[in-house]
């Protein structure tokens, strides 16, 4: 079955489920946060948008990851992608970036590579987002220096968030 045309039997397990999570956390004042990724169930912005039309609760909640989305296959998740899902439903956004050779990612500095941040923060902005852009740095950065790396998309993203 595919998330993109709707919900289908095989897929009633995994509604069924999180409603039921998200039942259980609004007793204990919790939210459940689903992140899309690439290797599991809900992996691209369609299918985000998909469960979360399926399983209408305020306490489940979206952890958007555009890259993931890219990673996935989903060519533009941003406007695309990001276009169907609720906007009251983000909680939380991972920042990496990467463009695809065949099917591997290629990670690098965000804001340089395929994941639109530029007008994806602009979007969430005029969207009311309100939470916290949390990175993930994935590009192993210049000669191999992690540290920098983080340090070079920690600059690119707060350039990015300041508009």
């Amino acid at each position: 079955c595919d998330w993109s045309s709707d919900v289908c039997s095989s897929d009633l397990a995994i509604v069924n489920t999180l409603g039921e999570l998200a039942e259980q956390a609004s007793k204990h004042d919790l939210v459940i946060g689903i992140e899309n990724e690439h290797a599991c169930n809900i992996a691209t912005g369609v299918e985000a948008a998909a469960i979360l039309k399926a399983v209408v609760h305020p306490n489940l909640q979206l952890v958007w990851d555009p890259a993931n989305a890219l990673v996935a296959g989903e060519p533009l998740p941003f406007p695309e992608g990001y276009a169907g899902i609720p906007k009251d439903r983000i909680i939380h956004v991972h920042v990496k970036d990467c463009h695809m050779e065949g099917h591997k990612p290629i990670w690098g500095p965000v804001g340089t590579r395929a994941v639109l941040w530029r007008e994806q923060v602009a979007a969430l902005l005029a969207d009311g987002y309100k939470g916290y852009l949390s990175l993930e740095t994935h590009w192993p950065g210049p000669n191999g220096d992690k540290f920098l790396a983080s340090t070079i998309c920690g600059w690119n993203m707060r350039g990015l968030a300041a508009g």
